[in-house]
């Protein structure tokens, strides 16, 4: 085979290659952004849903006795 044709072979065959290694390059990226993104978006909804809930509680305290099952309880 002559050279010239060799190149016209090679150019387009070098540049399918080069633009597949860079679209694979910049898959990378936004992958991770996205990643990041979701992650970021997911701690702070359960920032506000762990304030929501906080707030809303109303807590009753109390004392509890363990009883074990082979004494009886006291009456009290």
């Amino acid at each position: 085979m002559r050279l010239a044709l060799l190149y016209r072979i090679a150019i387009p065959l070098f540049l399918t290659f080069a633009s597949a290694t860079m679209f694979r390059a910049l898959i990378l990226p936004i992958v991770v952004v996205a990643f990041a993104w979701l992650l970021l978006l997911m701690t702070r909804r359960a920032g506000k849903a762990g304030q929501a809930s906080k707030e809303g509680k109303k807590f009753i305290e109390s004392s509890y006795k363990i009883v074990d099952d082979t004494e009886e309880p006291s009456k009290q």
